[in-house]
């Protein structure tokens, strides 16, 4: 599961690589844990960013 987590994440193996199983199961959490994090930060900004354009768009032109 540690492979394929790491290698869809595309975090990569590097120089730096966990020895253990228990080891290897904190990595893949924190992949996911970033994964999750990430991807709700970017459907919360991009929500926002809509909503910004969307009132912008609907605001008559100064006279």
């Amino acid at each position: 599961m540690y492979f394929t987590v790491v290698t869809l994440a595309t975090v990569g193996y590097g120089d730096i690589a966990p020895r253990g199983q228990e080891a290897r199961l904190v990595a893949v959490a924190q992949i996911l844990y970033t994964f999750v994090f990430l991807t709700a930060a970017a459907t919360a900004l991009s929500r926002r960013m809509h909503a910004v354009v969307a009132e912008r768009e609907r605001r008559p032109p100064p006279p």
